[in-house]
């Protein structure tokens, strides 16, 4: 398998780069991704996005992400965001299968991932290069 070069942004420039080239704003574009902002309901702050990744125009392999601000993880919001968000891939959008790529050193994703009904299928330990490691 070839490897996957990934980092985290370090800059704005890194992430006004993602927005621009890598999200569509029409959802289910190959090659792109389509990205939802988090909002809490009480006080209605953004806490956070996630994300549908769609790698083929067919029903296979669409990826999910999502990120919390430190503040406000462990209490839901992830679960409620992400359950919603495959709800969405399989019922609207008629996809057959989720990928959720994880850091196996992420235990509180892995957690999510299960919660969320996710089995592990493969443990790859070349798949991807992120943050110099």
């Amino acid at each position: 398998m070839e490897e996957q070069r990934r980092s985290l942004p370090d800059t704005i420039d890194d992430v006004l780069y993602f927005i621009e080239n890598r999200v569509s704003p029409i959802i289910d574009i190959k090659g792109t991704w389509f990205q939802f902002v988090i909002i809490r309901k009480e006080g209605g702050e953004v806490i956070g996005d996630a994300g549908i990744h769609f790698p083929d125009s067919g029903k296979n392999g669409t990826g999910i992400g999502c990120t919390i601000d430190k503040n406000y993880q462990r209490f839901g919001f992830a679960t409620e965001a992400m359950a919603e968000i495959i709800k969405l891939i399989f019922t609207d959008l008629k996809k057959n299968r989720v990928i959720a790529s994880i850091d196996p050193g992420n235990f509180s994703s892995i957690k999510l991932a299960g919660k969320l009904g996710l089995r592990l299928e493969s443990h790859h330990k070349k798949s991807i290069f992120l943050n110099g490691e």
